[in-house]
């Protein structure tokens, strides 16, 4: 490897960074920078878990980094000819995937999918979430979507597009999605750290644990909570499901960068970037390609703008770029990188609390009975909702906040119990036959509103539900009866 031509001192570097990790709320991270083909920083700050250290071989989830790996296993496919970036519609491929609009899905290639320029409307997303639905099912599903007949020259950032689009290649291979980018990405590149889901994650001996926190203030004084560990398989794993640690994302990064294009320019320089996040975890990978620099950095929790603030600092540092015309630096980390992370847990509470939900009509009530609203519904497209209702225990050992709660419940006796995919959530009366319920995960949540709709009859026929804002997404009452009560159990 080709030896740093300037002397570059970062001996002051650790420090910062680590002031930097505990002013922005992280809890565990590692960072590294290959310059030239040579290492010349690499580290871990902070806990991966309650008693042992993050270090530099630490190993995390690196989210949608995981697309650029995706589409480098279908290019091995169009360079043997056995697919094309641009011909060939994606339902040649994979017969699975169709839309609606049977003229859409002839026209739309693996670049379209891959360029994030379809117009399938994000929100669809969320029938895969925590879902174990097999993906090809998942994808037969799409068949009932629609998107509009014009293509957008924009970017429309879709995970449900990638997955589709490694479903097709592996179809073409013959194999699993997860086996092809083994065997065309992760062995040929000696990727030896780099593997699938969390279940697998977990096994690993230097692996991180997920995070999140409540809120900015609570992070800043390093108060975390501990989240569970995802044993359902993603079902959109081509858009964001592998985990590594920053050695193999500068490996990775060395062989984009001698054989990629750049795009972008930072103070003269071009370079490209991209961000990695899921419930608990966040990565960031950025290539400066002139100027054959790297840099790779993991973290134990999603909600943090630090990873690409400091990427930015160490260019600065690195490649000795010049001042601003105000005569300062940009404070990457202790300024932009601390406002742009309150930003993203201001963010995250207005979804939680749903600030973009109609406001709430006071003093009004539900008419239509309770026990109708139990049961499930189901739309083609999104999959089944289930309503069930929940009986609590006795008031025995609550504490006094949890009692509190309680009683601000519109009935004590029982409430009613929102279940998707694998999601369970509480349900609150919002006004008339609207009901409130938050999804969440790791932090992660989104405050939705599902109503009930009464038939002619009166009977309650189905329920909408704002996935899609502001339109909302109709469920139809399934008729084959279910049982959907059952008791609250006490940790």
């Amino acid at each position: 490897m080709q030896i740093p031509s300037v002397k570059i001192d970062l001996s002051g570097l650790r420090a910062i960074l680590d002031a930097a990790r505990i002013k922005n709320g992280v809890p565990g991270m590692s960072v590294a920078v290959m310059y030239k083909g040579e290492v010349i920083f690499a580290e871990g700050f902070g806990k991966r878990n309650e008693h042992q250290p993050f270090t530099k071989e630490t190993i995390s989830p690196i989210g949608s980094l995981t697309k650029a790996m995706t589409s480098t296993a279908i290019g091995e496919l169009v360079a043997e000819g056995k697919m094309d970036w641009n011909e060939t519609p994606v339902n040649k491929y994979l017969p699975e995937f169709e839309l609606k609009d049977p003229v859409i899905t002839s026209q739309l290639t693996i670049a379209d999918l891959l360029s994030h320029r379809t117009r399938l409307s994000p929100a669809a997303e969320v029938s895969w979430m925590r879902s174990r639905t097999p993906r090809r099912e998942l994808i037969t599903r799409l068949r009932y979507a629609s998107i509009p007949q014009k293509l957008t020259p924009y970017l429309n950032y879709n995970n449900t597009m990638y997955a589709v689009a490694g479903e097709a290649a592996a179809n073409v291979a013959g194999t699993t999605y997860e086996q092809l980018v083994h065997d065309r990405i992760l062995t040929p590149l000696g990727l030896s750290n780099t593997g699938f889901s969390q279940k697998a994650l977990q096994k690993l001996d230097n692996h991180a644990s997920p995070y999140y926190a409540d809120s900015f203030s609570k992070a800043q004084a390093g108060e975390f909570r501990r989240g569970e560990y995802d044993e359902i398989y993603m079902a959109f794993a081509p858009a964001g499901d592998l985990h590594s640690n920053v050695f193999d994302m500068l490996k990775w990064g060395k062989v984009v960068v001698d054989g990629g294009k750049a795009e972008g320019s930072y103070k003269g320089h071009n370079f490209y970037t991209h961000s990695g996040g899921y419930p608990g975890y966040s990565a960031n990978l950025t290539l400066f390609p002139d100027d054959d620099l790297i840099i790779a950095q993991l973290a134990n929790i999603q909600a943090s703008s630090l990873a690409v603030c400091a990427d930015f600092f160490i260019a600065d540092k690195i490649l000795n770029l010049p001042i601003y015309p105000t005569g300062t630096q940009q404070d990457w980390l202790f300024d932009k990188a601390v406002k742009l992370t309150a930003k993203e847990y201001e963010i995250l509470e207005g979804d939680r609390e749903g600030i973009t939900l109609p406001a709430r009509v006071e003093g009004t009530v539900s008419t239509l009975p309770r026990e109708e609203m139990v049961g499930q519904f189901e739309n083609p497209l999104y999959g089944v909702i289930t309503i069930a209702r929940v009986i609590p225990h006795e008031d025995e050992g609550k504490g006094k906040e949890e009692e509190e709660e309680e009683e601000e419940e519109e009935e004590e006796e029982e409430r009613l119990e929102f279940r998707y995919n694998e999601y369970r959530n509480k349900m609150a009366h919002y006004h008339y036959d609207t009901f409130k319920t938050v999804l969440e995960d790791l932090g992660v949540a989104g405050a939705r509103l599902v109503s009930f709709e009464a038939a002619s009859d009166g009977h309650i026929a189905g329920l909408s539900i704002n996935f899609e804002e502001p339109d909302l997404v109709r469920f139809v009452r399934v008729k084959t009866p279910i049982t959907a009560t059952i008791a609250e159990k006490k940790e």
